[in-house]
Parts: structure tokens; C-alpha cells; sequence
């Protein structure tokens, strides 16, 4: 098998990938040109998904982030003290003051916590309505 710079070249230009992987799809290829241009250029099965292209994982992602957020929308988060409502709000907005508050001022939101134990609250996660 013999491999020449202008084969390598060839294929570097058929195909756009740089010296490596021109020069190893042609010792795949036992030297044959038209071949290592073929492997390079058909499309291939993702890896970890096994899907034929980037846009069905994609869209997979999207579909069961949406299913997330619906299912996240109905729970809601209910913090009581005594018989009185303190807060209702969705779990993920919750979730995502958490997270800014974590972000910004962690000391307060783990004051927060600390007082809502305190002063002897309740905090329950109910699905819709149901509190």
C-alpha cells in the first residue's frame, strides 16, 4: 500500500478534514481515494444516541424538557405556619429562585431555610391544587 502526499491532499480537499484523518481513512482504505472520500463524507450514526443526525437528539432533548416543565408546572410548592399560607408557587420557580438566590447572596437563602425551621413551618410539595 502505498500512500502519496497528493492522494492524502486529494482528500483533503474532497472532504475538508484536516491531514490525519485524510491520511487514516486512506490506510482504512488500503490507498483507494475514492473510498476514503466516501467514508468521510457518509453520514454517520451519533454515538451516544444512535440517532442518524444531530437534529432527532435535539428534538428529543426539547420534547423531555417540555414534558419536564409541564409536570414541574403542576406541583407546586406550599409553605405553611400554623393554619396561615406563607407561599404557593410553582415548583420550578422555586427551583429557579433558588438557584438565583443561591448564585447571588447563598447566606441568605440559607438564613431563609434556617428561619422557616425556626419558626416551626411546614413545607409541602402538592400536585395542583391541593393544598
Amino acid at each position: 500500500m502505498n500512500i502519496t502526499i497528493d492522494d492524502v491532499d486529494v482528500v483533503m480537499r474532497s472532504t475538508g478534514v484536516d491531514y490525519p484523518d485524510a491520511r487514516q481513512a486512506l490506510l482504512e482504505t488500503d490507498g483507494n481515494v475514492e473510498a476514503a472520500v466516501r467514508a468521510l463524507t457518509m453520514p454517520r450514526k451519533d454515538l451516544y444516541a444512535g440517532k442518524d443526525n444531530g437534529a432527532d437528539v435535539v428534538n428529543e432533548f426539547l420534547e423531555k424538557a417540555k414534558s419536564l416543565l409541564r409536570t414541574a408546572s403542576v406541583y407546586h410548592l406550599v409553605i405553611r405556619r400554623r393554619e396561615n399560607l406563607l407561599v404557593n408557587i410553582p415548583v420550578l420557580v422555586a427551583v429557579i429562585i433558588l438557584c438565583v438566590g443561591l448564585a447571588a447572596a447563598p447566606w441568605m437563602v440559607i438564613a431563609g431555610i434556617i428561619a422557616l425551621f425556626g419558626f416551626s413551618c411546614k413545607i409541602r410539595i402538592v400536585r395542583g391544587r391541593d393544598f
